[in-house]
């Protein structure tokens, strides 16, 4: 049921973004790319019932990812922004 909300919506996205035809390959791979992420984070995607709770439940993963994109990265950039200050 949920592979139906999550398919549903992405195919209204992707109307939005693009003035072309969506194909069913694209919509697909989209789907199950939202879908592994949902996992990655233990979030059941048959748990959702509704494109509404999705864009929350999305809308947490985003900033849950950023979260770790900065926190994994944050020294990096200090440093390199610490070297071009030494040079």
């Amino acid at each position: 049921m949920s592979a139906k909300i999550i398919y549903n919506w992405v195919l209204q996205q992707l109307g939005k973004k693009t003035k072309t035809v969506v194909t069913k390959q694209s919509a697909e791979f989209s789907t199950n790319d939202i879908i592994k992420r949902l996992k990655n984070y233990n979030i059941e995607p048959d748990d959702i019932t509704n494109s509404e709770q999705l864009v929350r439940v999305l809308d947490s993963v985003k900033q849950a990812e950023d979260n770790v994109f900065n926190n994994t990265y944050k020294n990096l950039m200090e440093d390199g922004v610490k070297g071009l200050k030494d040079k």
